[in-house]
Parts: C-alpha cells; sequence; structure tokens
C-alpha cells in the first residue's frame, strides 16, 4: 500500500483534480475514470469516428454547441486540415487556467496530437510546458505516471524540466518507477541532467520506490545509472583537487 505521505494525498471530489498520489484506481473513483479508455470515456455518434481522433474530440468537445457540432461534421468532411482553426478558436477562449488543464489531461490520456498542438502554438499563447496545478504536478510528472511514452517524448523535447518536484517532493521519475513503466523511466533516464536519486520528502528515492512496489528491473536500472552517475561525479571531484 501507499506510504503515509499518498495516503494522505486523496483525490479532491469536487474539481476532479488529484495529487500524486491518492491509493489509485480500486480506492478512488477519479482515478478508475482517469484509467478507463478513450472509448470508455467518448460516447460520440458514429459519423465522427470518420473525420477525427479522439484527442482531436477531446480537445473540442466540451466546448461546441450543437449548431457548432453539426458545422464541425461538414467542415471535417470537405477537408481534416480545417480542423486546426476550430481548434484554435476554441483554444482562445479558454483561461490559463483551462488550458494547463488541458494540458494536464492530455498528459493523462495519452493524446499526442492534443500536446503537439498546445504545445507548437505561437510563443504569446502557448501553453506553459512546464507549468503545474496546485499541487505542484506538471504534464510531465502525469504522463510518467501513466506510462504514456509518446506524450513524455513530446513534452521533453519541448523542454519539460525532468527534475521538477511537486510540493511532496515527487519526481516524473519517481512516478514512472513507482507504477512499473520501465519504457517511460528509460526515456526519463536519457534526458540531460537526470538526478536518479533525488528523494521526496520522506526520503525517498526513485530506486527506493520501485524496490517497494516491486519493480525489480525498474529498481536494477536506476541503481546502475546512479551507482555510473556518483562514480562519475567522485572522478570529476578528484580531478579538481
Amino acid at each position: 500500500g501507499c506510504d503515509v505521505a499518498e495516503e494522505d494525498m486523496s483525490c479532491d471530489e469536487e474539481t476532479q483534480e488529484q495529487p500524486l498520489f491518492c491509493g489509485g484506481a480500486s480506492e478512488c473513483k477519479s482515478c478508475a475514470l482517469m484509467e478507463s479508455s478513450a472509448e470508455e470515456q467518448m460516447e460520440v455518434d458514429e459519423p465522427y469516428f470518420q473525420y477525427l481522433t479522439y484527442d482531436q474530440l477531446y480537445f473540442i468537445g466540451s466546448f461546441l454547441t450543437d449548431e457548432e457540432n453539426l458545422s464541425l461534421q461538414e467542415t471535417c468532411k470537405k477537408s481534416k486540415d480545417a480542423l486546426h482553426p476550430i481548434m484554435l478558436k476554441k483554444y482562445k477562449e479558454l483561461s490559463q487556467e483551462e488550458r494547463n488543464a488541458k494540458l494536464f489531461e492530455a498528459a493523462k490520456s495519452g493524446y499526442v496530437r492534443t500536446i503537439q498542438f498546445l504545445l507548437n502554438l505561437p510563443p504569446d499563447i502557448r501553453v506553459n510546458v512546464n507549468a503545474a496545478n496546485r499541487y505542484g504536478n506538471t504534464a510531465l510528472m502525469w504522463a510518467s505516471r501513466y506510462g504514456r511514452a509518446g506524450v513524455v517524448g513530446q513534452l521533453l523535447e519541448k523542454g519539460a524540466d525532468v527534475n521538477a518536484a511537486n510540493r511532496y517532493g515527487t519526481t516524473a521519475l519517481m512516478c514512472a518507477s513507482m507504477y512499473g513503466h520501465a519504457g517511460v523511466v528509460g526515456q526519463l533516464l536519457g534526458a540531460q541532467g537526470i538526478e536518479v536519486n533525488a528523494t521526496d520528502i520522506l526520503g525517498n528515492t526513485a530506486p527506493i520506490r520501485a524496490k517497494r512496489y516491486g519493480h525489480a528491473e525498474i529498481e536494477n536500472m536506476l541503481r546502475d545509472r546512479g551507482h555510473a552517475d556518483i562514480v562519475k561525479r567522485l572522478r570529476y571531484l578528484g580531478a579538481m583537487e
């Protein structure tokens, strides 16, 4: 089970916003919903499947009126390239908090195209890749927690801070290690400046979390890398003396 700090991080049922980490899908309705498939989360009419991807639907769906819905279907029948201006129009109507929320939800859900859209906008309206919610959780942390390798790659490419920590000291590497996402752990280890042995407020490191939750392969990956970093650092200090 989770340690004390994790148990204290229960979901906010009113806002559906959850810190890292609560008790998981078995204990929390919000987590169970987020871990359901995209098909289960989106109930749409069959015609949409012919023209829009799930991430595109996710981004614009909740902001469309019935009239805009019909117009969008007709527009997409004629040209899929027409979708971007529609998404841009809806994006500009969002507050900064709503824009950040879109980034977090897309990261959790693995919506790579939505991430690409949000991070490739003009600088004056682009969402901050390192934006954090009230708990200090970033998109990279969410993507790492849910094993969204495609999103993790996009975020790192766009300058996501690989060592950013939330209010409890949890990093993206700890998220991926705790939940057993070896591929994402490998991605994060390849990021420049990654700190393998960073500690949370209880003194836990990514290797400790991997071991606690039974992910031996990840634990070995992390300990090998952490040992190599220590040796490299000692050699550097020796050369400086």
